[in-house]
């Protein structure tokens, strides 16, 4: 009979995850992820970026609500991304050479802007948060797997793409709505920098 019991009990506990897991959808995941996003005035952290030819960066990351990043990277050291919403910066220190991009906003969505062009499939849940696949072949990246905590806030993204390198991008140490100057996310270019302007415009 305390078998019998322990059986029925395993049983039932079984039941109540499988429903549970299934009480959610992709696309319904991805819109608690955006909100999450949304929700957040400024992230702090560590970032980390691994290639798939091999090559890791690992840097500082700040971040404000809606598109603003700071990001300067101790491995390799001297690389800097700065973006204030309207321009993006990215500076070379060992070549002294720093790309200025102008953000058309017709031709650069934000981040919840971009993942509403894909469709989402839940791929799994459980005490540590989710993983959602999200597939769009007309973009760049074809393939982004989302992995979150239970609050839907990211803590790892696989980008893959048949055109370019694909990566992985993972957070930690991170501290959410710290206190942040704008200023931070305006980049003063070194004078003695060679500034290529709107790279990103040449194909």
């Amino acid at each position: 009979m305390r078998y019998k019991r322990m059986i029925c009990f395993i049983l039932l506990l079984s039941i109540i995850d499988v429903r549970d897991a299934m009480s959610i959808n992709g696309d319904e995941a991805l819109e608690l992820f955006k909100t999450r996003l949304s929700s957040i005035k400024t992230i702090k952290g560590k970032v980390t970026l691994s290639y798939n030819i091999g090559e890791v960066y690992i840097g500082s990351l700040k971040y404000m609500s809606p598109d603003k990043i700071h990001v300067e990277f101790q491995k390799p050291k001297g690389k800097i991304i700065v973006c204030n919403g309207k321009k993006l910066w990215v500076y070379d220190y060992s070549s002294n050479v720093c790309g200025v991009q102008d953000l058309d906003r017709e031709k650069y969505s934000n981040i919840t802007e971009l993942l509403s062009s894909y469709i989402a499939i839940l791929l799994s849940k459980d005490k540590s948060g989710y993983r959602i696949r999200l597939t769009n072949y007309m973009q760049e990246y074809y393939e982004i797997t989302l992995s979150m905590d239970t609050t839907f806030f990211l803590r790892e993204a696989v980008f893959k793409s048949s055109q370019v390198d694909g990566f992985t991008l993972s957070l930690a140490d991170v501290i959410i709505d710290e206190k942040m100057t704008p200023g931070i996310f305006d980049y003063d270019v070194p004078a003695t920098a060679l500034v290529g302007k709107n790279p990103l415009d040449v194909r």
